[in-house]
Formats: structure tokens, C-alpha cells, sequence
């Protein structure tokens, strides 16, 4: 699960939760003890040129975030390469939009999450779990549901720490028992919101 470049991975793994109530996920989240919680809602944008696709974050009031991401395998989705270039809060949405549409990219669709994060700290390692839900808007506007998702994360600073592989395995495995969980999935948001891109 490590990689050569851990500053420029991200390790996941994500699961569909739609039978999972949020009040008793957050009860039991917090009877964890985490580190700090975060209830955050906002848009994240894609846009695609070719197969290269690139993610614009922002949520009000806080530096927006531009990411490019990269599978390393066809079939799990658990460790991929992931860049993001943080920006200043004074770039606008309107900037970034007209930026990348300049570099020849174009608007594909808008995925909205409404999420619950508590972070933990676990024999060195820092990690988060969260859960949230999905709309996604169209390049034509229409807004469709796409579900409701637990997530288990390493922290991108945490990804050369020699416990992360067993930190994970031991978290992921504990969040699956807890919640009746399926195997994790083997599409990104993005792929689920587009499907046929990768």
C-alpha cells in the first residue's frame, strides 16, 4: 500500500453507506475520542481535457484547492497519485473556471458533498473517517443523487510512517464490521459521477 512519493499519494478506501444513519455514524465517531471534527459542505468541480482531469475545491472563506489525480491500477483505487496546489483566498471560482478553460479544459460536472469528518491519531498515524453525502450537477444542470459514502484516509503527512499499511488495515477493517459494509469500491466520485472516464 506505501508508495516511492507518499507527499503525492493518496491512501483510501471507500465504501457505499447508503444504509448508514448519520446521527448513530457520528455517535459512535465521536465515542472514539477524535483528535477534531469538521462538518463541511461545498462544491468540487472537474473539469477534463482528453483523459487528464482536474479537480477545483473551494468552500467559502477558505483557500480553494486545484488536484490532479492518477490511478495506479485498473482494478483498486486504494492508493493513487494525488497533487494539489493550494491557492490564495483571493482567487475566485470565476478566475479558476476561465483559467482552466483557457488551457483548454472544459467544464464536465459538479460533485457537492455534505460531509462528517473526525480525525484520529493511532500508533503514530493521523487518519480521518468521514462520511458523506453526494449530488452531482451536469454540464446541462440537471442534479441527480449519487449516495452516501464512508471514507477511510491516511493524512498525506502520514504516508511514509512505517504503521500506516496495518493503521489502515486495522481501521478499515473495524469500520466495515461496525457498519456492515461491503468490499471498499473501485470507482473514484468522479468516475461514478462521469461514468466512462477515468
Amino acid at each position: 500500500m506505501q508508495t516511492k512519493d507518499p507527499l503525492h499519494s493518496e491512501i483510501e478506501s471507500k465504501f457505499d453507506a447508503n444504509h448508514v444513519d448519520v446521527e448513530g455514524f457520528k455517535s459512535f465517531m465521536t465515542s472514539l475520542k477524535p483528535t477534531r471534527f469538521y462538518h463541511a459542505q461545498g462544491p468540487d468541480t472537474y473539469y477534463v481535457q482528453g483523459d487528464n482531469v482536474v479537480r477545483h475545491r473551494c468552500e467559502p472563506g477558505l483557500p480553494g484547492t486545484l488536484t490532479v489525480k492518477q490511478r495506479k491500477s485498473e482494478t483498486d483505487i486504494s492508493d493513487r497519485v494525488e497533487v494539489d496546489l493550494l491557492m490564495s483566498t483571493d482567487v475566485t471560482s470565476a478566475e479558476v473556471d476561465a483559467f482552466l478553460k483557457i488551457a483548454g479544459f472544459e467544464y464536465i460536472a459538479t460533485v457537492t458533498k455534505d460531509a462528517h469528518i473526525f480525525w484520529f491519531e493511532y500508533q503514530g498515524v493521523e487518519l480521518n473517517v468521514c462520511l458523506y453525502d453526494v449530488e452531482v450537477t451536469n454540464r446541462i444542470g440537471d442534479i441527480s443523487t449519487l449516495g452516501r459514502f464512508i471514507e477511510v484516509e491516511a493524512e498525506k503527512h502520514h504516508n511514509h510512517h512505517p504503521m500506516v499499511e496495518e493503521v489502515m488495515d486495522r481501521w478499515v477493517t473495524m469500520i466495515m464490521g461496525r457498519f456492515e459494509l461491503c468490499d471498499p469500491l473501485q470507482e473514484s466520485l468522479f468516475e461514478m459521477a462521469c461514468p466512462g472516464r477515468r
